[in-house]
């Protein structure tokens, strides 16, 4: 047994290790093969070898009678042992390698990590804000400090998508920055090597010297289909005011070319900037691209693309309701209302996100007394209050209730007292918009034709006004329905 792999392994020991071996052997989380129970007593009769490992000490024959007393040789047993005998030492050189001081930042960030993936919030923020103070006093600077930097930027960008409110931009402009400080800092330092090396061996032509320094995206691997895909979606969303659904059909050809290239991770990524694209082109006046987005939500889903250890992010659970119920995908909607009830992240004892997307599905489907049985009254989300609201309005309008004027009224007040603090310019112009459209609706008479265009050509005339689909609908009905 002298020349196998796990001696092999035991000789890279220091004498100070070999009891600490000895303990992490026998914690038994390891070893998962069929013969894992005996790998333990093997690694004991090695280490009592070492470091001479004399033949006869550990000749293949008495291990085995010592593995197996009484029981005839078998080669492939033995084997089988060594090998999980050498994946316990690997491990614990690992878990080691872990462990050591300078490694002190990843370990934290994957503890971080770890609160994230298993809910604890308080946790996650105590230790995050532990490691975000540290790193800000990270003097003298260490090699990896702006790696670091962009690791921790990255987690809060992930953190914050999580509980996206659509109010910043999720961290990733500091993210970018953060991002280029590394790469450009690396890449500094690799290129002085190399003009130093240069310099003693002539390695390079200051030709191509040249071409290193003076950097551009064409220099990097473009061919590549990582590249190749991440370029085609930034031209599209640098033309976004040219792009048509063309231009998406030829990026998921591109996509279907490449897809066995790209890890999940990244199909993740490349599927999300196409929904994104869809959904601009339907909020543009496009109305084929809503088809194209809830063709790409339904595959995103069933390759678990959108999930998050099994739950989905309350934006996303209403948005595949929603755009669905605009497919006409009734069916559908439902059935994936409820089959994700409770799987959203957040969710609270009332269920207060399925409750919302239960009354979306029943004001779609012509039940508005039924929506506004389960439409919870208060959201601390201001985009869920916000479609809360708006949907409440609507639904009183389609009762002809008398409540109306007065939930208009406070829906107003509502956003004069806390929108202009929590929204932004172009959100708040989409709400006041809406409010003041359905203001007007509400204060028209039936059977005119006239106040119909009237209406019809000012909601055209907003660039910016919330459901501005059903507004239109409503004006049309003015023309010649009854409410």
């Amino acid at each position: 047994m002298k020349d196998t792999h796990v001696v092999e392994l035991i000789k890279a020991l220091h004498p100070d290790e070999l009891d600490d071996l000895r303990r992490f052997s026998t914690l038994g989380w390891v070893e998962k093969g069929d013969y894992a129970r005996y790998a333990p007593l093997l690694l004991e009769i090695l280490l009592k070898a070492y470091p001479d490992f004399e033949a006869e000490n550990i000749e293949k024959n008495s291990v085995y009678d010592i593995l197996f007393p009484g029981q005839p040789f078998v080669s492939s047993r033995l084997e089988k042992i060594n090998v999980e005998a050498a994946k316990i030492i690997r491990t614990f050189l690992q878990v080691k390698y872990y462990l050591r001081e300078e490694n002190e930042f990843n370990r934290n960030l994957d503890m971080v990590v770890i609160f994230r993936n298993r809910g604890m919030s308080n946790r996650y923020e105590q230790w995050f804000s532990r490691l975000q103070k540290k790193l800000s006093q990270d003097i003298p600077f260490t090699e990896n400090h702006f790696f670091h930097q962009y690791l921790l930027n990255m987690e809060q960008g992930y953190w914050m998508s999580l509980h996206n409110q659509q109010k910043n931009d999720m961290n990733l402009s500091n993210t970018i920055k953060s991002l280029d400080a590394f790469f450009y800092y690396q890449r500094l330092m690799f290129l002085n090597f190399l003009m130093n090396q240069n310099i003693i061996a002539n390695c390079i032509t200051n030709e191509e010297l040249k071409k290193l320094s003076n950097y551009t995206h064409e220099s990097t691997q473009s061919h590549h289909p990582l590249m190749r895909v991440a370029l085609i979606h930034q031209s599209l969303l640098h033309n976004i005011e040219l792009m048509d659904i063309n231009n998406v059909d030829e990026a998921m050809q591109v996509l279907r070319q490449e897809e066995k290239s790209l890890s999940s991770d990244q199909l993740q990524t490349v599927y999300s900037f196409l929904r994104n694209l869809c959904a601009m082109l339907y909020n543009r006046g496009l109305p084929e691209a809503i088809e194209r987005l809830h063709a790409l939500q339904v595959i995103s889903l069933e390759k678990n693309y959108l999930t998050h250890f099994g739950q989905l992010t309350p934006s996303v659970y209403l948005n595949l309701a929603k755009t669905a119920l605009l497919c006409n995908k009734t069916q559908w909607a439902e059935q994936f209302i409820e089959d994700y009830k409770g799987r959203v992240i957040n969710e609270n004892d009332t269920f207060d996100f399925y409750r919302l997307n239960r009354a979306v599905f029943l004001f779609e489907t012509g039940h508005f007394d039924a929506a506004l049985d389960v439409l919870p009254a208060v959201f601390s989300q201001i985009d869920h209050m916000l479609m809360a609201k708006r949907l409440e309005l609507r639904a009183y309008y389609e009762t002809t209730s008398d409540l109306l004027p007065y939930k208009i009224h406070s829906f107003k007040m509502y956003l004069n007292r806390t929108g202009k603090s929590q929204l932004s310019a172009d959100l708040m112009e989409l709400q006041n918009n809406f409010v003041n459209m359905l203001h007007q609706l509400e204060n028209s008479r039936t059977g005119d034709p006239k106040r119909s265009e009237q209406l019809l050509k000012r909601i055209m005339a907003k660039t910016k006004v919330a459901e501005r689909p059903w507004l239109i609908e409503k004006a049309r009905e003015l023309s010649s329905q009854k409410r």
